[in-house]
């Protein structure tokens, strides 16, 4: 009985499965490329919340599309309890597709990693919290309001993960430059040698090339950036990085401080 219900859904996506196939290789590279220091794992969790949400947004999309047939699975002799199961097995199947898909990736691929158990176990939970999330809001809320939260979310996510790329892109550019391997009134490389050597996109490195601008360090001239010659420029911006790395230093430090104090007690104990 549940097994058909498993089916009913899948035979719903059955236009989409190549999507999500496609998707689920595509993602992991594609974030390795633009995104090094997230590629591997981040691409992997990427890819099966993407495939697990798109599938599963497409099942409640038809089921909401055709209230009639929804009233006719719920007159059928299927206890409510196996149709809200049958979507979480549903979830498992499409997130076990992605593991196997990802394990033949870092294979080929040995740059993308490893497909380790703790990155196995952080993806079943990121799964698991997702959907048991997901789906009694939607039973709750409706498909229309559900959807329009959980795309919202998605898509704040999205933009602060790129955030922290061009954030950390712009402070690379600003190390080099304070500590004179980029001299003063220099010339900065092209846009495509940047993109090349921090394998990421355009747009990103135009962002950290503006955080620059507004902190005067570089100008846009039109045969290209260059690094000031203000040395005042340059000392302020050195000072302020100092401080912000000692900042981040001194709370890491801190952190580290009180794990090991919470694990002296606990072996105390």
């Amino acid at each position: 009985m549940l097994l058909h219900l498993v089916k009913k859904d899948f035979l719903i996506v059955k236009k989409y499965v190549l999507i999500m196939l496609v998707a689920a290789i595509a993602i992991p590279p594609v974030m390795l490329w633009r995104a090094p220091e997230y590629g591997g794992v981040m691409g992997f969790i990427l890819s099966v919340i993407f495939a697990v949400f798109m599938l599963l947004q497409y099942v409640s999309l038809k089921e909401y599309q055709c209230p009639k047939a929804s009233a006719l699975l719920c007159a059928a002799p299927f206890p409510r309890r196996l149709l809200v199961l049958s979507k979480y097995i549903f979830c498992l199947l499409i997130y076990a597709i992605c593991c196997l898909i990802f394990g033949v990736e870092t294979m080929v691929a040995p740059q993308l990693g490893t497909l380790r158990l703790d990155a196995l176990a952080l993806m079943f939970l990121i799964t698991a919290l997702v959907v048991g999330l997901y789906l009694p809001v939607q039973y709750k809320l409706g498909y229309e309001k559900t959807k329009f939260v959980f795309v919202v979310i998605i898509m704040g996510w999205d933009i602060s993960v790129s955030e922290r790329i061009y954030h950390k892109l712009a402070n690379e550019l600003l190390f080099k430059i304070i500590n004179g391997t980029i001299p003063m009134g220099s010339k900065l490389s092209p846009a495509s040698t940047l993109i090349r050597e921090a394998s990421t996109s355009q747009d990103t490195i135009r962002k950290a090339l503006c955080v620059l601008t507004k902190q005067k360090v570089i100008s846009k001239t039109y045969r290209g950036y260059f690094v000031t010659d203000d040395k005042q420029i340059i000392c302020d911006a050195r000072q302020q990085y100092i401080e912000q790395e000692t900042a981040r230093y001194q709370a890491a430090l801190l952190k580290v401080n009180c794990n090991a104090e919470i694990k002296l007690k606990a072996l105390g104990e």
